[in-house]
């Protein structure tokens, strides 16, 4: 929580109250049927165990990571790996990037908190 709220410059009270308005948006995003698309790579960071990223499409064809960060509810954290649809990621990387600029200049989800 605390890298969260570091991430949109919020206290952790805050980031727990988005925490909770994401787990409600997910719900209702995933209520009709979805399809889960994986990859598997290795992990950046701290952890020397790979992980699984996937990228859920949503039963409209829209997808989940961008519609959490244009509502303001999820933060960007991607890899540099191929998408299961042939688009580059850093162009993906990009797209969410100006979707959360205009989430935050529209002042939705998380970005309701930052002065």
């Amino acid at each position: 929580m605390d890298e969260q709220a570091a991430y949109f410059g919020i206290t952790a009270q805050q980031a727990e109250t988005i925490a909770h308005e994401a787990t409600a948006f997910t719900s209702k995003q995933l209520a009709a049927p979805f399809t889960v698309w994986t990859r598997w790579r290795s992990a950046l960071g701290r952890s020397a165990l790979g992980r699984v990223y996937c990228i859920i499409i949503t039963a409209e064809g829209r997808d989940l990571n961008e519609l959490l960060v244009e509502s303001g509810l999820a933060r960007i954290y991607g890899t540099r790996t191929p998408l299961f649809d042939g688009r580059d990621s850093r162009a993906y990387l990009a797209k969410l990037a100006e979707l959360e600029a205009k989430a935050k200049l529209l002042k939705r989800g998380a970005w309701r908190f930052v002065k």
